[in-house]
């Protein structure tokens, strides 16, 4: 979102973000001495702080010492790691702002860049209010840990797949690759004694509350992007009181399944790209017949697979990477999620059939970076939110009854809908309760903004949550990608700025509207899309 988010053995944000700091495994921390009450304790930072925050002064840094049972029975707790960024404004909001990062498994630290001045993105909401980073339980440098052993400081690898260890000169993207280290990181768990149960959506959720008592407001504001919009859904319901407005980008419904999703939503991204391209006249002469020149790219690299040789983010040197049908699609996949490839993708699809793989060779080079997000989080949430509850011949009966394209069904699109199916049965983990699957009913003041392209978490997913929320706001960004918000800056930013500011007051939305992808300029040689013509 995870969800989000491995898309073909990654969730597609790993390849945009920083590599997020990931600690040994531990076993369960516990406290059996003293009261399991929520704290707060002040410590010194041992993540590097951007330039412009100031430690003690601008920023500090924490642990938040919570119970590792909402039900309060037992002694054990998590430790829950946490950045306060002091508000610039003289007359600060009473509530602070909690923003709940995506995966699930994405550590804070790519969302503390975000406040630097390289990308000062999320500066506009300090303007209201503090803003609270923390690794959710089970992430980054919150303990327990569930860091697998590849994800950990000294590893060959940061991540299963981008970088191939020992041989620096290759590297296998393929899902026999993954599996291997995924299937011994659940022994992993097992062996550490970790209760997969005390990591779930529902105990996740009750952290968030345990956070405003340990610091001592009487409530918070909730910001979640991609799994971080299932977890703010989950403690709307966990604490209403406690909340007191709510910004949710790439909505993802409780009820909903995103190992189904992440092949529907692609599947509609996809088709509707095909006809935007097909009512530009200038797109549609250059790329006729997209949905089955795609067709012909996969079948081809997948009887042919070809070799390309993109150049490592990691090492600066270039790498050699097979590329089949599978990877081709994961790479679509990549540009649409990141919004900005979007108008690049018909284009992208028919030079690859003309021999021309410039492009997907620089999108490729991002797929090598490593991984912010802990697969060891992500499949321990993923194997007891997700996988209980859907089934491969269920997610092959929805494709067949919404006409998915043809390269899509059969397991040709290698996300984690893949990697969850086989690594989930070998994890042996127990399905969470019934609760996670209920939709959340609530009247708190919630913003509620999607794009029009995300191929996760599509457009229909902010329409059902805005359905049972009767004081949201919907915005769809029609020219994007996942996690809009973040993606273009100052209007969708600005909008959930606004929010915060007053969620009772209207505000102007109109800017969201006017971002929409330009199908026509062909991208020159060489280009990435990162600089695609978005409006």
């Amino acid at each position: 979102m995870g969800h989000y988010r491995i898309r073909r053995l990654m969730l597609p944000v790993m390849c945009f973000l920083m590599m997020a700091g990931a600690i040994p495994l531990t076993s369960v921390a516990q406290t059996p001495d003293i009261s399991t009450a929520p704290s707060y304790e002040e410590t010194v930072c041992v993540r590097e702080l951007p330039a412009s925050l100031v430690e003690g002064e601008s920023a500090s840094c924490g642990v938040v010492t919570a119970p590792m049972y909402p039900d309060g029975e037992s002694s054990e707790v998590v430790r829950l790691s946490v950045i306060r960024i002091a508000s610039t404004s003289a007359t600060p909001a009473p509530e602070p702002l909690l923003i709940l990062t995506g995966g699930p498994g994405q550590a804070l630290d790519s969302v503390l860049l975000l406040f630097g001045d390289a990308v000062p993105l999320y500066r506009p909401v300090l303007e209201t209010q503090e803003v609270i980073l923390f690794d959710q339980r089970g992430m980054g440098l919150s303990e327990p840990s569930l860091a697998c052993p590849f994800e950990q400081p000294g590893a060959a690898s940061a991540t299963p797949v981008a970088t191939p260890g020992a041989n620096l000169e290759a590297a296998d993207l393929s899902l026999e690759a993954a599996l291997e280290p995924l299937f011994a990181c659940g022994q992993q768990l097992r062996d550490a004694s970790i209760d997969p149960a005390a990591f779930t959506t529902i105990t996740n959720a009750a952290d968030i509350d345990a956070i405003r008592v340990a610091i001592g407001v009487d409530q918070v504001d909730l910001y979640g992007v991609s799994y971080g919009t299932e977890l703010a859904l989950a403690a709307m319901r966990h604490s209403p009181d406690a909340i007191d407005s709510v910004v949710l980008g790439s909505a993802l419904p409780l009820e909903a399944n995103f190992l189904l999703s992440q092949i529907t939503a692609f599947d509609e991204a996809l088709k509707a790209i095909f006809a935007a391209c097909d009512a530009d006249p200038e797109c549609a002469a250059a790329n006729p017949d997209p949905e089955g020149t795609l067709e012909r790219v996969v079948a081809d690299l997948t009887a042919s697979p070809i070799t390309l040789m993109p150049v490592s983010p990691v090492t600066g040197e270039p790498v050699e990477v097979p590329v089949d049908g599978a990877l081709f699609l994961n790479l679509l996949y990549t540009s649409i999620f990141i919004g900005e490839g979007i108008p690049f993708i018909p284009g992208i699809i028919t030079s690859t059939l003309a021999g021309d793989t410039t492009i997907i060779e620089g999108i490729l080079s991002l797929s090598l970076i490593p991984a912010p997000t802990a697969q060891g989080a992500l499949y321990t949430f993923v194997c007891q939110g997700e996988y209980p509850f859907i089934t491969q011949a269920e997610i092959d009966q929805v494709l067949a009854d919404t006409d998915a394209l043809e390269v899509l069904r059969g397991g040709a699109f290698v996300g984690v809908t893949a990697l969850a199916f086989p690594v989930c049965e070998a994890w042996g983990f127990p399905a969470a309760g019934e609760e996670i699957n209920h939709p959340v009913h609530s009247e708190i003041p919630t913003l509620i903004v999607g794009g029009g392209f995300d191929p996760i978490t599509p457009p229909q997913f902010s329409e059902d949550v805005a359905a049972n929320l009767p004081n949201s706001t919907l915005v769809i960004v029609p020219g994007l990608g996942h996690d809009p918000i973040t993606t273009v800056g100052d209007c969708t930013i600005g909008l959930a700025a606004s929010f915060l500011a007053d969620p009772t007051a209207p505000f102007d939305t109109s800017c969201a509207a006017a971002i929409t992808p330009d199908f026509s300029p062909a991208p020159p040689p060489g280009a990435s899309p990162v600089a695609s013509p978005v409006s």
